[in-house]
């Protein structure tokens, strides 16, 4: 079992909202398991993080959902759905081939990426 460090993981108002709406439609806050509003819920949850454009990543939704009485297994397990689901909906350009969760990344870091791999095609070209 993994150890999970405790901060606090600060959210937009908008994506408070989200959250809240995500949780409200859990299991979690009554110590239940995953069920099927669980996963209706955090598709819901996926697609406007990702239709907003919300870096959240893997370790803070699962801070959050522990936050919320998730248990570490199920947290880990609704995180670990929303990571992939985010890393699908992302449409991988060649430049970010091996970085799947660079929707993750700031704009800045992201145009260091495309700078550097034109700078390699053109090397080698």
């Amino acid at each position: 079992m993994r150890e999970i460090k405790s901060k606090k993981v600060n959210l937009s108002p908008a994506v408070s909202k989200a959250f809240g709406n995500f949780i409200v439609y859990t299991n979690f806050s009554h110590h239940g398991r995953i069920n099927i509003n669980t996963w209706e819920a955090l598709y819901d949850f996926i697609e406007y993080t990702h239709a907003h454009h919300i870096r959240l990543g893997e370790d803070q939704l699962t801070e959050l959902l522990l936050a919320e009485g998730a248990s570490l297994e199920d947290a880990d397990e609704v995180a670990n759905v929303y990571f992939h689901c985010r890393n699908l909906l992302y449409r991988k350009r060649p430049w970010d081939v091996l970085r799947m969760h660079s929707w993750l990344r700031t704009r800045k870091e992201k145009e260091n990426i495309i700078q550097g791999f034109f700078e390699r095609v053109s090397k080698n070209t």
